[in-house]
């Protein structure tokens, strides 16, 4: 698939999960947040010749962009601990 398929599915998968928290089916609406959060990594690894299809590829791939990116900075601890923080 394409990084595009992928987007697609992500903005459906989002949509989905709106319109069950609007029903309040909560448990249903992180099911359809987990497949969107799923669709954008296996996005940005297409764009890395990465192919993403076991949780444990999952995982070790958002380890590996763990290790890639810069520390999130104070702002972001900031908002990781709340707005009263």
């Amino acid at each position: 698939m394409s990084k595009q398929d992928y987007l697609r599915l992500n903005a459906k998968y989002l949509r989905e999960a709106e319109e069950l928290i609007e029903k309040k089916d909560y448990p249903q609406a992180s099911e359809k947040i987990w497949r969107s959060f799923v669709e954008a990594l296996k996005a940005l690894a297409s764009e890395r010749g990465i192919s993403l299809g076991t949780h444990r590829s999952i995982a070790l791939f958002v380890a590996e962009l763990n290790r890639d990116l810069p520390p999130c900075g104070e702002h972001a601890r900031k908002l990781l601990r709340g707005p009263l923080a």
